[in-house]
């Protein structure tokens, strides 16, 4: 049997209170913007301290061959280019074609790299 709130010590409700929100907190139940809102400052701190720790490099490393590759992919599928295709014919096509071939350089040096690389 629990007794009731109110006849609990501050002591008392202080610790349910304590247990409560780490139940809500680590439940993996969806948290309230003001939860998330609080637990920012943390969060940061503790972002920008992992970043520059080997797997804070990684992480960064994996995003920006992500920026990459979206970033060559837009610049083929879309109309804009430096060389277009409907003013310089073959010539306009060859940009695109230096840009696929630095990508696939650059991903299979990256690749190759992160293979030798120790774990």
């Amino acid at each position: 049997r629990s007794l009731p709130y109110s006849s609990l010590s501050n002591e008392q409700k202080q610790q349910i209170s304590s247990i409560q929100t780490y139940n809500r907190r680590f439940s993996g139940q969806p948290r309230s913007l003001m939860d998330i809102i609080r637990d920012m400052p943390i969060l940061i701190r503790h972002f920008v301290r992992n970043i520059f720790s080997v797997g804070g490099i990684r992480l960064l490393f994996r995003f920006r061959s992500f920026v990459f590759i979206t970033t060559c992919l837009l610049y083929i599928v879309l109309p804009l280019d430096l060389l277009p295709e409907a003013l310089f014919g073959i010539l306009g096509l060859l940009d695109d074609v230096f840009i696929i071939l630095c990508a696939v350089t650059w991903i299979s040096i990256q690749y190759r790299n992160q293979l030798l690389e120790p774990t």
